[in-house]
């Protein structure tokens, strides 16, 4: 499965990759790379002390992670060639998408689709909330999604609350990809989370929940923040770890109030794939994290005119006095006579 990436449209691209007008592509990824390639996943478990932490901690990370998608983006060069966009994100996205077009369209007749919600790729920003705080209102759920009713019964039946059972149904709206026998011929299945895995570990969302591994595990409910790539150095890899975590003690130490209707969570995180979204994009933030309920579209970081004109000529590529503006490059190690640029 090849993916189409955009090429960046610079002064002198030619050749096959100098049809702009019509739309110049490079061809990259396919299903046999890993979806979490390039990318920081920081766990967030030593500090959360129980369930209902975990589960706020959750919601309150899902507002933050297109930010921290445009703020991190690192992604401009595929096979070589310049992309006209600078993440990652859409394009594993597609890599992973195994929807049908009637899932993709909301068409599908499904008994799981009752309001003809459109299926979201296995890799996508968040599409519920799931804990007991009251300042969760229904209206920020503002966008239809697919769930297993039969699941969701099941778990409200067996004492799991209203949005916790949604989150899980949701889950299990689809088939997972991957089965080990090993898991299904297991002697104490219900010790494991193993099966429960191949459903949620095929599904990969900005922010993901995680219950213990096993019913006898001293491991306790964890959460993941995924969205951030991985930067050039090791520093720069710790730097926003460290800042995640001390982040996520603020939201818990002050309860901080950062929900927001999913559809502007959504609306965000396509503005972090335009190019050089941290400077350009405005982005939808909540007005007061303290009170919620109002949303402002907030630049990111404003730069001076000077600060701009010094960037490179293209999204997070340093300059390089023997690049020639096109965009394919190749890098020589140092000291090599036979580099050239392109």
């Amino acid at each position: 499965m090849d993916v189409l990436v955009s090429v960046y449209p610079n002064k002198n691209t030619e050749g096959s990759l100098g049809a702009i007008s019509n739309g110049a592509h490079v061809q990259d990824q396919h299903m046999s790379n890993d979806p979490s390639s390039s990318k920081i996943s920081i766990p967030l478990n030593p500090i959360l002390q129980n369930l209902s932490e975990a589960r706020k901690l959750h919601d309150q990370l899902i507002p933050l992670a297109p930010l921290m998608l445009a703020m991190t983006a690192a992604t401009t060069i595929w096979n070589g060639v310049l992309a006209d966009t600078d993440v990652r994100w859409n394009y594993m996205s597609a890599c992973l998408d195994d929807r049908t077009m009637e899932e993709i369209g909301g068409t599908s007749q499904s008994t799981n689709n009752k309001n003809n919600a459109r299926l979201r790729p296995r890799l996508s920003s968040n599409a519920l909330y799931m804990s007991e705080d009251p300042r969760l209102l229904d209206r920020y759920h503002d966008t239809p999604i697919v769930i297993n009713n039969e699941v969701k019964q099941q778990l409200l039946n067996s004492g799991m609350d209203h949005r916790l059972a949604t989150y899980y149904a949701s889950i299990f709206a689809r088939d997972p990809l991957v089965v080990w026998s090993k898991d299904v011929e297991s002697d104490s299945p219900e010790d494991s989370t193993a099966l429960f895995e191949a459903f949620q570990g095929t599904n990969y969302p900005c922010v993901r929940f995680k219950p213990p591994p096993s019913l006898r595990s001293d491991i306790g409910w964890r959460v993941e923040f995924r969205p951030m790539e991985v930067q050039l150095t090791d520093f720069d890899n710790a730097a926003f770890a460290v800042f995640i975590m001390l982040l996520s003690r603020t939201i818990l130490h002050f309860d901080l109030n950062l929900y927001m209707p999913i559809s502007m969570v959504d609306e965000n995180m396509e503005r972090a794939h335009e190019r050089d979204a941290v400077n350009r994009q405005r982005f939808y933030f909540p007005a007061n994290p303290l009170l919620g309920s109002k949303f402002l579209e907030r630049e990111l970081e404003k730069d001076s005119p000077e600060k701009l004109s010094s960037r490179s000529s293209h999204h997070g590529v340093a300059p390089n006095p023997e690049y020639r503006p096109g965009s394919v490059d190749t890098f020589e190690p140092k000291g090599s006579s036979s580099g050239s640029s392109s």
